[in-house]
């Protein structure tokens, strides 16, 4: 018997496990505070106010380098036409553009493109010491230069005797 007593004194001395349950305890609630909100906002106003001249100065000298891209591969078709077609074709700068023609009989002329700089790419000027005829051969009637500027900065486009089209 002496081994039932010690079972009922050890039950007698377990207490019952409650709960305690505080409603007075704030609940913890995932987000943010509205300082933390207005802080983060602060800082993206910083660093946009930073990084929107340096991306309008990129845009900027991107244009200028399409446009000098773009005249540089129509001279050069130009030059690849003469010498598939086996006929001359000339490049007519004026205004904000030019066009790419195959001078026919009786002074008329193909258009084959025009292109308007001003419109593809704003902020643009091309200007041109001359105009180029395109030879049979590759070679060009005169050399010359295709100048293109902007406010951040210019390019140069330059066309050889030989008819090597190049951005300087």
């Amino acid at each position: 018997m002496p081994g039932r007593r010690r079972e009922k004194e050890k039950q007698s001395s377990m207490k019952p496990v409650t709960t305690r349950i505080n409603i007075y305890e704030p609940k913890i609630e995932n987000g943010f505070t509205m300082t933390e909100l207005i802080v983060v906002v602060a800082l993206l106003a910083v660093v946009a106010s930073v990084a929107v001249p340096q991306y309008r100065i990129y845009m900027e000298k991107s244009r200028l380098n399409g446009a000098a891209r773009t005249v540089m591969t129509d001279l050069m078709h130009a030059r690849s036409l003469a010498a598939s077609e086996n006929a001359g074709i000339k490049v007519v700068f004026s205004g904000g553009g030019y066009i790419v023609a195959r001078p026919e009989k009786d002074d008329h002329e193909t258009i084959m493109t025009t292109r308007r700089l001003d419109n593809e790419y704003p902020g643009v000027t091309i200007t041109s010491n001359r105009d180029f005829l395109f030879r049979p051969d590759g070679t060009v009637h005169a050399a010359g230069t295709v100048s293109l500027h902007n406010r951040r900065g210019s390019r140069k486009i330059a066309v050889s005797m030989a008819g090597r089209v190049r951005i300087q």
